[in-house]
């Protein structure tokens, strides 16, 4: 026995609450690996050691940072 679910298509009930929750869906998805990604430049950026300039010495000495 078949059970009727309308006419299907844009404006049929059933159809439009089954687009919106896949929408919904990718969405929350999309944002997520967003944010993952962002996730993983900002530990990428907070492990970076910046020094301004490192002079070396003659041989057998310490070189010195500015």
């Amino acid at each position: 026995m078949a059970i009727y679910r309308g006419p299907g298509g844009s404006g049929d009930a059933t159809n439009d609450a089954s687009i919106a929750a896949v929408t919904a869906l990718t969405n929350r998805a999309e944002t997520a690996a967003t944010e993952a990604e962002q996730a993983v430049v900002d530990a990428s950026n907070a492990s970076r050691l910046t020094v301004n300039s490192t002079n070396t010495g003659a041989v057998g000495t310490n070189a010195s940072n500015y």
